[in-house]
């Protein structure tokens, strides 16, 4: 969307001085770029999907056995299935291991929301962490967390 009348157009062909934007009869528009970046609000909807966040957690390797990933994995799961209007999918592995006898856990997670609902997102993500912290600590593990991996 480009403009002050949000008028919608998709990006024909973009070359070094202008961009060819196709409006939705048909005809194609020639703007320079420069023009482009002074015409507001600018909108790229095609970054505009549901977004997939990956966040990281290091555990003890003597709590890691198939019995408790399954247990987690259910309980994040679940988690997610009893919230579809915030997640639509999500994925749980012990990925790699690390000093100290560490063991890497990865939970990969999809949103229902699009990419620019920042506030929405981070707080679902704050929700998202609370169960997975509540279902380990319920697990009677200690956790170590990681910066988030987008």
């Amino acid at each position: 969307m480009l403009g002050p009348n949000e008028d919608a157009f998709i990006v024909r062909k973009m070359h070094l001085n202008y961009t060819e934007l196709l409006r939705s009869d048909g005809g194609v528009i020639k703007y320079r770029n420069k023009e482009i970046q002074s015409l507001t609000p600018l909108v790229n909807l095609t970054i505009s999907e549901n977004h997939f966040e990956i966040v990281q957690v290091m555990v003890d390797y003597d709590v890691v056995t198939v019995a408790w990933l399954n247990t987690i994995e259910k309980a994040m799961t679940n988690f997610v299935k009893s919230n579809p209007l915030k997640f639509t999918s999500c994925s749980f592995t012990a990925r790699e291991s690390k000093p100290l006898l560490k063991c890497l856990l990865k939970l990969g997670v999809s949103y229902a929301i699009k990419r620019e609902d920042f506030a929405r997102k981070n707080r679902y993500t704050s929700e998202l962490l609370a169960h997975l912290f509540q279902s380990l600590k319920d697990s009677g593990v200690r956790w170590t967390t990681f910066n988030t991996v987008k």
